[in-house]
């Protein structure tokens, strides 16, 4: 998570009204998992005299959220947070109840619901999916007023549970997924069912526990259903099952309906327990880290835009992308890859109005409408990769509604030029041909069911063939591939081959990017070409952005502001990474006159890079020691890691010594000191929880010395 230092230097700071999603954790172990969950955290904003509640601003997939806790549990309190969430941040639209809940041990289309299951809340006719069932407190026939607060939670996914005060979180095993009869009642309250002398005998046993292995954690598996909710906490089997019975209620929980009152509002819960008197805490964290991974994963799936309009009107139809078990497993069967990470780290690079001037040619909008090629090729650093972001989220948000439209896309990167086959990359456009149709084709099943038999990975022919079947069933197909010259030539000329003869049989519409390399021009040579340069009004738009990041004096000084931004503006001929490069430099500049020196000096043309480079090297260099060998080891993990890193992955790398098995957990290089030792490089563009390379460290490459 970053520091308040790395936060004002890596984080644009936004206004109330950036915030578009709402996300509600009763209790603390749900908030700590949910802000596991964030790709990055934002620096807080002035909330109104009235307005006591706690919020955590952050991001996840591009999508600004708002986390706020609950200081007290109960729908009261839930609605009166969301009142106050409204009003000091008056876009939220749209909110996420995320936590834990007790879940009814009934059958549904997945199976049973199990403890460390998540249930989501689905609307119907009759009501929103979350109902309000009674008050007080139920426990064995009699009433009981004491709440009993959770322990801390984590996330799911990330969390480490090797560290001893963290091992609580560990997924607890499907052997300690004790259900027993409605009417067996719990035999001394405060401890465990061993401990307190419980039937063994009496347990309902199932074939997951079974046949479980208890050192493997499981798929979540996900339930659609109504929520209950009401002041009341269930722990009585036979309560419990009346209810269950009257409303078809899959989970009980105390805060939903007074939040999803007047309020567009999806419920996901982790089932920590089964209602009865047998519940205990042993479920909590594990619980709370499920439906907060979930949370996570939902969001990416919405577009960036238009996200209100989406959970309101498309609910189940998100939810039946999402929550499907086999599915997933089938998708993951088909590629592990996640362009989609992908894509929201690169959108966020793109400043608001980016690229109107490609998206408003004549030559995009015959592309968009008709059956046609666009190749958009590019100088190093003109912006093309993030301009293929720009398009794909354009056409995200044009056919939001359209199920029967494939939009598909893959970002080449010269890091994975080994390990991009292509059956890799032509397995990763078939999934998202499959996510973005609403029913999993029976030639898919197959094909899974096929593979998984002998446990290898499908051939090539078998997922072209499966492309061809997916694409016969949609109305029209857009394929966007960026840097085919980041693709190996031989993997690049089958994929090129393939996609146009799918382009032969359906309505496909392809648009690729390059830099200019003959054997790619060739592949191009009878369609259309739209060459992407930096365009002087999103480079100027830029560079007014990050203009607030110099220094005070260049921030009241408004002439200068404009000399810097045309000077750069004139300097970079198309170049939009050298805009970020020059108005990097100018950071530490301590006066006017130098600024002005700096400006009359900027390199230009071919010898830009390795000008401006060598200046980044050698303001490295003019480091203590120390920090001289630290950047030149970031620089060296960044430049040659065959995947993304997290900002802990780095660390834990740079922390490794040689000769040693073991990791030194005081041999960590903190992370301010390791962005400070790295001043000259653009680190506004690292996540958390995502750093890359690209085009940049081709230039530290060229510069470093030999």
């Amino acid at each position: 998570m970053l520091t308040a230092l790395s936060m004002c230097e890596s984080a644009q700071c936004l206004t109330h009204d950036d915030y578009t999603v709402g996300w509600i954790c009763p209790l603390e172990v749900e908030l700590i998992a949910a802000l596991e969950m964030l790709d990055e955290e934002h620096e807080s904003l002035p909330q109104p005299s009235s307005d006591h509640t706690v919020y955590t601003l952050g991001s996840i997939a591009g999508k600004n959220v708002v986390i706020a806790g609950l200081w007290k549990p109960g729908n009261n309190a839930a609605a009166t947070v969301v009142t106050q969430m409204r009003m000091t941040f008056p876009n939220v639209r749209f909110g996420l109840l995320v936590g834990i809940g007790g879940g009814v041990p009934v059958m549904t289309e997945h199976g049973r619901i199990h403890l460390g299951d998540v249930v989501v809340s689905k609307p119907t006719g009759i009501h929103s999916g979350v109902v309000q069932y009674d008050h007080g407190k139920a426990y064995g026939g009699r009433k009981r007023a004491r709440w009993r607060r959770d322990p801390l939670g984590d996330n799911i996914m990330r969390i480490d549970t090797t560290i001893p005060t963290l091992s609580r979180f560990r997924y607890p095993g499907a052997e300690k997924d004790h259900l027993y009869p409605p009417e067996y009642v719990h035999r001394a309250p405060g401890v465990s069912c061993g401990q307190c002398g419980c039937d063994t005998d009496q347990r309902i046993m199932d074939s997951l526990e079974e046949e479980a292995d208890k050192d493997a954690l499981p798929s979540i598996v996900v339930h659609r259903g109504t929520i209950a909710s009401g002041e009341l906490v269930i722990k009585d089997g036979v309560v419990r099952d009346r209810l269950a019975q009257e409303h078809g209620i899959l989970c009980f929980k105390m805060e939903t309906a007074g939040a999803l009152a007047d309020f567009p509002c999806l419920a996901i819960r982790g089932v920590s327990d089964y209602c009865d008197s047998h519940k205990n805490d042993e479920w909590h964290g594990y619980a709370a880290a499920a439906a907060a991974a979930y949370a996570r994963q939902l969001l990416f799936h919405l577009p960036i835009d238009q996200v209100t309009r989406y959970i309101e009107h498309k609910l189940e139809k998100l939810v039946n992308l999402s929550d499907d078990h086999e599915r997933q497993d089938i998708l993951e069967f088909i590629s592990t890859r996640d362009e989609g990470a992908v894509q929201a780290d690169t959108l966020k690079q793109s400043h608001e109005g980016s690229g109107r001037y490609l998206l408003e040619t004549e030559e995009f909008k015959s592309w968009i409408d008709g059956n046609q090629t666009l190749f958009c090729p590019g100088i190093p650093g003109a912006g093309k990769t993030v301009m293929t972001s720009i398009v794909v989220n354009h056409l995200q948000r044009q056919y939001l509604d359209t199920p029967a439209v494939g939009i598909v896309y893959f970002f080449c990167n010269f890091s994975q030029l080994s390990i991009i086959t292509e059956d890799i990359l032509m397995a990763c456009l078939l999934r998202q041909l499959v996510q973005s149709m609403p029913q999993m084709p029976d030639t898919i099943r197959d094909l899974f069911a096929r593979y998984r038999k002998h446990k290898k990975r499908p051939q090539l022919d078998d997922i072209y063939l499966c492309v061809n079947l997916v694409a016969s069933k949609l109305s029209r197909i857009y394929i966007m591939i960026d840097a085919l010259d980041e693709c190996e030539e031989t993997v690049r000329n089958c994929i090129l081959s393939q996609i146009f003869d799918l382009q032969s049989k359906y309505r496909l519409s392809f648009f690729a990017t390059s830099r200019f390399v003959t054997d790619i021009t060739s592949h191009f040579e009878r369609h259309p070409w739209l060459e992407i340069r930096a365009h002087p009004d999103d480079v100027k738009s830029y560079l007014s952005g990050q203009i607030t990041k110099l220094r005070p004096f260049v921030r009241k000084d408004a002439s200068l502001q404009e000399l810097i931004i045309e000077s750069i503006t004139n300097a970079i001929d198309g170049m939009f990474l050298l805009a970020r490069l020059y108005i990097d430099s100018l950071r530490k500049t301590p006066s006017v006159k130098a600024i002005k020196s700096a400006l009359k000096t900027l390199p230009t043309g071919s010898s830009a890079y390795n000008d401006t480079y060598n200046a980044a090297m050698e303001r490295i260099n003019s480091q203590d020691s120390c920090f001289q060998t630290l950047a030149k080891q970031v620089l060296s993990w960044l430049a040659f890691a065959e995947e993304r890193l997290t900002l802990t992955q780095l660390q834990h790398a740079l922390g490794v010594e040689i000769g040693s098995s073991a990791l030194d957990e005081e041999n960590l290089p903190d992370i301010e000191c390791l962005i400070s030792a790295s001043t000259s490089f653009d680190w506004s563009t690292i996540q958390p929880n995502n750093i890359s390379s690209r085009h940049g460290i081709i230039g530290f490459r060229m510069a470093m010395p030999t």
